[in-house]
């Protein structure tokens, strides 16, 4: 992001840009979301971006020593991350035609035994990482019971939690805002 935007949407008066404003102003006093940590689904189930998620973590609250806050759907920041070789969970060698010098014209596939025994078995991840609109400790660590006890429940890895001193970059902040993803 160039200065003059950054000048312009923190200088404007324009009600669509208040949300982003008002971040600029959080990142500037550097009051920032906290990042929770991150997981990953045990199963190959597609776990899709939605508000739904922000809801499911804001409703598992821990059965064993509950912390004494209430936290809302809404300020969890759910962000899921698909990685894979561009075509999903399908291996891109085995859309791929080789041709060989003896016979130019005629193109064949090749086993995997054939590329290399170092390709993977699996071809695409999610990660998904927890952040959290606060800046209180004991609000943020009952945010991060919080997530444990949905990665419990939902049979996701055990999450990688941070020790709270990773914030939401803010590149990412202002096109949440400005795009109105959240």
């Amino acid at each position: 992001m160039v200065d003059c935007i950054y000048l312009e949407i923190l200088h404007s008066s324009s009600p669509e840009l208040e949300e982003a404003r008002e971040i600029l102003r959080k990142v500037e006093r550097r009051e920032l979301y906290k990042f929770l940590g991150e997981t990953r689904p045990k199963s190959k189930k597609e776990i899709l971006k939605s508000n739904i998620l922000a809801q499911s973590i804001a409703n598992s609250k821990p059965k064993k020593d509950p912390p004494d806050v209430e936290l809302k759907a809404e300020n969890f920041i759910v962000d899921v991350i698909r990685m894979d070789y561009g075509m999903k969970e399908q291996n891109p060698i085995d859309k791929v035609h080789f041709y060989c010098k003896a016979d130019p014209l005629k193109a064949v596939k090749i086993t995997k035994e054939q590329v290399s025994n170092f390709l993977p078995i699996i071809f695409m991840e999610q990660v998904v990482r927890v952040y959290y609109k606060s800046q209180d400790p004991h609000i943020i660590s009952a945010a991060k019971q919080y997530f444990v006890q949905w990665c419990m429940q939902n049979d996701f890895t055990k999450p990688q939690i941070c020790d709270g001193s990773q914030s939401f970059p803010l590149l990412a902040l202002l096109v949440i805002a400005v795009c109105g993803l959240y």
